[in-house]
């Protein structure tokens, strides 16, 4: 397979990586009762995110020659924090006003762990050497 087919598969196995963590804590911990639910969150948030900020990036990286995997980890983490506070922002002001403790709460280290975590299977499936 060739290099654009591998990066058309990682972008589209990538973004449900985190579904696929987050399905597994709820069997595991609430009887998967939230898996959909999960999964089509993470399909509304992570895709568009992919596109955004993912083809981008990888096309930064791709021209600076970065091709290591922490690269990668760090570009993802980046994203995930973006497209949180790219969220946090639109719905505060769209509601009542930007809310100062929505910036540091424990969804911003979420949206980098799934970032980083999006990143790295992208990373696995695209860019890693067979």
């Amino acid at each position: 397979m060739g290099r654009v087919g591998r990066v058309l598969i990682g972008l589209a196995i990538a973004p449900m990586t985190p579904t696929l963590l987050l399905g597994l804590f709820s069997v595991f911990f609430v009887g998967g009762r939230d898996i959909r639910w999960i999964a089509n969150m993470n399909a509304m948030l992570g895709y568009p995110a992919a596109i955004v900020f993912g083809i981008p990036a990888y096309l930064y990286l791709e021209r600076n020659n970065y091709r290591a995997v922490q690269h990668y980890m760090f570009a993802g983490a980046c994203m995930g924090a973006l497209t949180y506070y790219s969220i946090i922002v639109w719905v505060s002001l769209s509601a009542r006003g930007l809310q100062s403790n929505l910036l540091l709460s424990p969804f911003t280290f979420l949206g980098i762990f799934f970032g980083a975590l999006s990143a790295t299977a992208f990373w696995l499936i695209a860019v890693k050497s067979p």
